[in-house]
């Protein structure tokens, strides 16, 4: 075989997510020559309090959308969904308990189209996802994904609807209809504004319609502890009302002696990180001895340079063959040409 049949022949390679996040990447890289360590450098915990979150579930037919960008969310607010017996998208699903504490769904019917909304679930709210992943994820609750951005949170931003104006109820003639459910309290996240009253917007607000453009203009997002602010900045200057809560923590998680001792003797030779989170905690625990990395996307490649960490490649799309693509593409870098003046 040549260098073109296993473009990572004689590669270490350190994928830095947990095994069952990376199974298939794994797999993809062995296939092409890689040897592969798996060793996540972070792990998902639940919040301090779920208080916030299941208040925020008990109330998603008060949201006109839910935005979410991560596995992780989909997890904690099924997670959430099943300690308050709200059920999404018309569906009975099964909750089961990961180790990490955090809930995941496995759906036991076949989603149900157009399922309606009553009181105790979430038919008439919109979903948007972050990524394939994170779309695949809430399909696979029985979410039906309204719009999807394949990269970023700032993508997702350039691709939502325009926000209802304001008053458009009564302009329509259109009677609100007032949530049953308590204003959710929303945690002091990342994405809350400064200065902001928690769940104050949740206050006067009435219930979406089911296209989002009724008078409902609340947005749910569910986010880990560190989430950037991008999402909520943007879908609040375009004139949403955002609601931000804390769904999960990320917490870091020592790189194997192992591992360490290998990537410390520079024999790893690049690393696979999937969020900023896991850059920054692979550069505190390697410092200098960290090999290059290879990002999921920019925002990952930014917070990896920002932690001084050397960027070799990014993926072109949040996905195992784009991630797989990189790292080829990082192994044989494509020949400079000069052009002689």
């Amino acid at each position: 075989m040549t260098d073109l049949d296993l473009p990572l022949a004689g590669r270490t390679v350190l994928v830095t997510r947990a095994p069952e996040r990376s199974r298939a990447l794994a797999e993809r890289l062995r296939a092409l020559g890689a040897d592969v360590l798996v060793a996540p450098v972070t792990a998902t915990a639940p919040p301090a309090s779920v208080t916030a979150l299941d208040t925020a579930v008990r109330a998603l037919d008060a949201y006109a959308w839910v935005a979410v960008t991560s596995v992780n969310a989909v997890d904690a607010v099924v997670a959430a969904a099943a300690r308050t017996g709200v059920t999404l998208a018309g569906l009975p699903p099964r909750a089961s308990e990961r180790a990490d504490g955090i809930g995941t769904w496995v759906a036991a019917h076949v989603p149900i189209p157009n399922a309606r909304s009553d009181r105790h679930g979430a038919g008439a709210t919109r979903w948007a996802a972050v990524g394939p992943a994170t779309a695949r994820a809430l399909r696979g609750a029985g979410v039906a994904v309204a719009l999807e951005a394949h990269g970023t949170a700032g993508e997702l931003v350039a691709a939502f609807p325009a926000a209802p104006a304001r008053g458009a109820a009564a302009e329509t003639g259109a009677a609100p209809m007032t949530s049953s459910a308590p204003a959710p309290q929303i945690d002091a996240a990342p994405g809350l504004a400064a200065g902001a009253t928690p769940g104050s917007a949740a206050a006067s607000a009435t219930a979406a319609t089911p296209d989002g453009t009724g008078p409902g203009r609340r947005v749910l997002l569910p986010l880990g502890d560190l989430a950037r602010t991008v999402l909520a900045d943007g879908l609040r200057a375009a004139g949403w009302d955002v609601d931000v809560v804390v769904a999960y923590r990320t917490v870091p998680v020592a790189l194997p002696d192992d591992v360490a001792g290998l990537a410390r003797a520079g024999r790893v030779d690049v690393a696979v990180v999937a969020a900023g989170s896991a850059a920054r905690e692979l550069a505190r625990q390697l410092g200098d001895a960290a090999p290059p990395v290879v990002a999921i996307g920019q925002p990952s490649a930014d917070a990896a340079r920002a932690a001084g960490l050397t960027v070799v490649g990014v993926a072109d799309h949040p996905t195992d063959h784009a991630l797989a693509d990189a790292l080829c593409a990082a192994a044989h870098p494509a020949p400079t040409t000069r052009s002689d003046a």
